[in-house]
């Protein structure tokens, strides 16, 4: 056995080869040769095996015949004592035994299987072409269809520096966008965002909407949410003179509730009921199976909060509370939320130290990604109903922005098609309550 299995060794393809012409994909060629080798090696090992079955015949025969050759003109005594339990077939060849035989038909029939193989990889390899995706058949009139996939979600965290500002875009066009910090500038000349469905200011910190009143006073906005907790700051005081100034614009409360932009569902979380310097609008953005978890500058109080009342999801991206404070995470938190993806908005060489080493730790270990925009510039999170996702980050996050917006490398503003309508609700959950609040 030995002997036999060290004969056929050299005859064997060798799967390395195997794996390296399957794996490359839409490759007749590869095809046919791979066919052609299997063939050649299962003709060697065919005739491999006929010759070392024939071979042991002779070998056998031969032992036989010295075996059995008289000394003195008589038979053998060990001849003539096995005479009677000798197999007819000990006389005959190996290879015409039945078992042989039958071995042989079923590596005949082996080897012919296989010749249909080759010959189905040499027409491939001769340039048969199938029809691509979306063509008509020749002479069926048949049309194959095209694979429609679902487009994104866009989640764009700009860079303002030590401040949030998070641009939500529905496949269907229309935008939200969550705090304003002071470098927000969403001017149509430079964003083409020449109008926005919602604006929720999550809290009246300037870093949050120290930019909210270029936000406002540039294009029509048709809702805007806050956490009612008025603040005594200049920026604050502003922004709510431009409310009341613009009576079109409609105020939602943050309850609990949700809002539909477009396709894409934002439900508003549960505040604390008791009131913090940082109690901060909480959204779980949602598209399918993609998610994202965005509450501005909450801290550990108000996260442990949204874990005790269950509404914080599995979710795909998190924007890291309190610009990766410490205070603005919990293990609990990150172990119920499991975000793949952590988006920190914060400034360069901040006087706060953000992000903090134990925050970044913790964002490490529980998610895949973590990204900065003090590093890595503007970030667009791509999200598709499928709960696939896309990041673009710096140049990137810009060219992307700029061929969805119509809007050059230069400035320059082309025509967009948007799909804004002022006379259909974006959101439209519990519209007539918020009526004439201002």
């Amino acid at each position: 056995m030995l002997d036999c299995a060290s004969e056929f060794e050299d005859q064997r393809l060798d799967s390395t080869k195997l794996k390296v012409a399957i794996g490359l994909p839409n490759s007749r060629e590869r095809f046919g040769v791979l066919a052609f080798h299997i063939l050649l090696a299962k003709i060697a090992s065919v005739k491999s095996v006929h010759e070392f079955i024939n071979g042991a015949s002779r070998r056998g025969a031969g032992a036989s015949m010295a075996q059995s050759a008289p000394r003195d003109g008589r038979a053998p005594v060990a001849s003539r004592q096995s005479a009677s339990y000798a197999d007819p077939m000990d006389s005959a060849p190996l290879s015409d035994t039945p078992s042989a035989r039958r071995i042989l038909v079923r590596l005949g029939y082996l080897g012919a299987l296989l010749t249909l193989v080759v010959l189905v990889g040499v027409f491939a390899g001769l340039g048969t072409t199938l029809p691509e995706v979306g063509t008509t058949l020749p002479g069926l009139g048949t049309t194959l269809p095209e694979v429609a996939q679902d487009p994104p979600l866009y989640v764009t965290f700009l860079d303002v520096g030590q401040g949030d500002a998070v641009l939500i875009t529905s496949p269907e066009g229309k935008r939200a966008l969550i705090d304003a910090g002071p470098g927000a500038d969403l001017g149509p000349a430079r964003w083409g965002v020449d109008s926005l469905d919602l604006v929720i200011a999550s809290h009246p910190h300037a870093d949050h909407i120290g930019g909210m009143t270029q936000v406002l006073g540039s294009r029509p906005v048709r809702f805007y949410m806050d956490n009612g907790q008025p603040h005594t700051t200049r920026t604050y005081e502003v922004v709510m003179k431009m409310l009341q100034d613009r009576p079109e614009i409609t105020y939602l409360e943050a309850v609990p509730r949700t809002l539909q932009l477009g396709s894409v569902t934002l439900r508003v979380l549960p505040m604390p009921p008791d009131p913090g310097s940082n109690l901060s609008v909480g959204i779980i953005v949602e598209y399918g199976s993609f998610s994202a978890f965005l509450s501005g500058d909450s801290e550990r109080l108000e996260l442990q909060h949204f874990v005790s009342a269950q509404v914080v999801p599995d979710v795909t991206l998190l924007k890291a509370p309190h610009h990766g404070s410490n205070n603005g995470m919990t293990e609990s938190f990150l172990n119920v939320g499991a975000p793949e993806v952590v988006v920190i908005s914060v400034g360069s060489e901040n006087d706060y130290g953000h992000p903090m080493p134990i925050a970044l730790g913790a964002y490490a270990r529980f998610s895949d990604q973590v990204l900065r925009t003090d590093r890595d510039g503007e970030v667009v999170v791509a999200g598709y109903a499928d709960g696939r996702y896309e990041l673009f980050t710096g140049d990137a996050a810009h060219a992307l922005r700029w061929a969805r917006a119509g809007v050059g490398a230069d400035g320059s503003v082309e025509p967009t098609n948007s799909t804004t309508n002022s006379t259909d609700p974006a959101v439209g959950a519990d519209r007539r309550k918020d009526e004439g609040r201002k």
